[in-house]
């Protein structure tokens, strides 16, 4: 049942005698998304100045980093499933969104804890040891992720369905210029204020103030969030949902179904047809975690070097160049969601306008990932034949050259996770919305994990690009075959009964 409190109309009419009014809440989705990009803007901080803190600060080296990195991200998302249940079952989005970034302050407070008890009294290996620890709580208060995508989407009434997906994107966005910012200034601050040995003061000690500044920004999300607090659309409990379509999943595969009810057994095949989709993506994130770690060792070894007006110059920090990602999605989310998709509606075949749904979108961006490695892979047949060489400014590779494969990365994710999240929202039941979105983010969570052993491949890193381009490629196929038997799911219209003084 929706919440009845007052809102603006959207329509009314009479049924029986009795007033029947639709209204609309989509006003409470600009809080989320305000909040959405103060909570990236710490996380993506954080997260971009990791890299840099396993190999320097930890001692591990860039395999091992990169493994341990994909690792702990894909914990944080595979945590997500329990959200989304909690979500669906218990409190609500709202309520587990808050209890998840409560958790992440609390652990930036303990990392923050440790980095003074560092500078004091402990050893160096129990200061790295309390720092993974408090890193791993970081990663497991990661439950909330679900829930801001879902409490967003559930401010919008089923014939909103136009504005709900033009806010998906502006969600992603939103993920997108948060990130881009924080993944240029945090490395910097901790490149400026480095102290790989003990620190002399906390003002001048790069790692404390940023983990003071996650804690603030964190605290600053959830009083956004807090602002709308009685006027967002709630929806009650259906009780342990996941425990009933587990059942109802096992009754369908042992032909069993005559318990059930026929609609909830519908209900659980259209949640699997979207879990066959899922099925084939989690490579593309694996692909994409590239850009996260192996990309950024790869900048390394490149010529950094940028020319300035005035005959400067600046070298870029290799641990910087991640931010390219964020800050391409920045200009094309908008290209595509404003200029490119409008455009191709116009379009006309046979008489009958060009219609590119979500799975369309999804494929796309299949092969542009897999033209992302073809890229990497001729970038690094580059650097072999051309080494940067030390005290030479003009020898290596320049970084420009890693543009292009983030540029081919970047349309992939535009077109696979814009999309995926509003084809998680739209084709789940109302029940299992939360539940759906975490398996999409669990999706991501074993792209991560999958992404952890490249390191490990014993195989040329410009050979092994082409090789998992191959793959992908494969996988288009299997989606391709999978996506032709799937049947778009339409939101049916619901309407909203509140009292005459409402």
């Amino acid at each position: 049942m929706e919440d009845t409190e007052r809102r603006p109309l959207l329509q009314n009419s009479k049924v029986n005698g009795e007033v029947v009014v639709k209204t609309s809440y989509m006003k409470n989705a600009y809080f989320v998304l305000v909040a959405n990009i103060i909570l990236t803007f710490a996380s993506a901080g954080f997260n971009s100045t990791l890299s840099v803190f396993y190999k320097d600060y930890l001692g591990f080296s860039e395999n091992a980093a990169s493994a341990f990195g994909s690792g702990l991200m894909a914990l944080g998302s595979a945590i997500g499933l329990f959200g989304g249940i909690v979500s669906d079952t218990f409190l609500g989005p709202l309520k587990t969104l808050l209890l998840g970034l409560s958790c992440l302050a609390f652990s930036q407070v303990l990392l923050a804890v440790v980095r003074i008890l560092y500078s004091n009294t402990i050893s160096e290996q129990l200061f790295r040891t309390l720092s993974i620890v408090m890193i791993v709580v970081y990663f497991l208060s990661g439950f909330y992720k679900p829930c801001i995508s879902t409490l967003m989407g559930n401010q919008f009434l089923p014939e909103e369905e136009k504005q709900r997906s033009t806010f998906v994107a502006w969600y992603y966005l939103s993920i997108q210029i948060g990130a881009v910012v924080a993944s240029i200034l945090f490395p910097v601050i901790l490149q400026e204020k480095a102290h790989k040995e003990r620190p002399n003061g906390f003002t001048n000690d790069g790692l404390f103030i940023i983990y003071l500044s996650v804690f603030a920004m964190l605290c600053f999300a959830m009083i956004t969030l807090f602002i709308p607090w009685k006027k967002y659309m709630r929806k009650t409990s259906a009780g342990n949902v996941f425990v009933r379509f587990l059942r109802i999943v096992w009754a369908i595969i042992t032909k069993k179904t005559e318990k059930h009810a026929e609609k909830d057994v519908k209900d659980a095949k259209q949640v699997l047809s979207v879990f066959k989709i899922f099925a084939t993506l989690p490579f593309f994130w694996a692909i994409y975690q590239l850009s996260q770690f192996m990309w950024v060792y790869q900048a390394e070894a490149m010529n950094r070097i940028i020319h300035l007006p005035g005959g400067k110059t600046w070298e870029v920090p290799y641990n910087s160049i991640s931010s390219l990602n964020p800050l391409m999605d920045i200009f094309l989310i908008p290209f595509f969601a404003s200029v490119f998709f409008p455009l191709t509606r116009k379009i006309k075949i046979g008489g009958k306008p060009l219609i590119i749904n979500d799975l369309h979108k999804i494929g796309a961006g299949m092969v542009f990932s897999a033209g992302a490695l073809i890229a990497q892979g001729v970038v690094q047949a580059m650097m072999a034949k051309n080494p940067v060489i030390k005290g030479d400014p003009t020898s290596g590779v320049s970084v420009w050259w890693i543009s292009i494969q983030f540029l081919f990365v970047s349309v992939a994710e535009i077109l696979i996770a814009v999309s995926a999240y509003d084809f998680a929202y739209s084709q789940a039941t109302p029940d299992m919305r939360g539940t759906v979105t975490a398996v999409w983010i669990l999706v991501t969570s074993i792209g991560f994990l999958m992404s952890s052993i490249y390191g490990y491949i014993p195989m040329d890193p410009s050979h092994l690009c082409y090789v998992l381009s191959g793959l992908q490629i494969l996988l288009l196929f299997v989606f391709i075959w999978i996506a032709k038997g799937y049947t778009i799911k339409r939101n049916d219209v619901e309407e909203v009964q509140v009292t005459d003084e409402s």
